[in-house]
């Protein structure tokens, strides 16, 4: 049986890709907007939105789960610190 657990609505464009972090509590998404979107996996809205200048295919936690890597269309790989200070 499918049973949807949660929905997730901030990106305004396809999402290309979603990653999550080591102990599940947080993932990350990235899309045609250009947004790269930190989520806890408990609650439906946004932590924190990074802003890339065209479509984010690519997100990932890095080891150091304070970091988060994304890679969009304009060519450029980011790193984010993505804890709030």
């Amino acid at each position: 049986m499918n049973v949807l657990l949660a929905t997730y609505n901030s990106h305004f464009k396809t999402v290309w890709d979603v990653h999550f972090n080591p102990s599940g509590l947080y993932f990350l998404s990235g899309g045609a907007d250009g947004l790269m979107i930190l989520w806890k996996t408990d609650q439906p809205k946004p932590q924190r939105i990074f802003l890339h200048k065209s479509d984010v295919y690519k997100v990932h936690f890095a080891k150091n789960p304070s970091f988060a890597i994304s890679a969009g269309e304009e060519g450029i790989l980011r790193i984010w610190h993505i804890i709030k200070a």
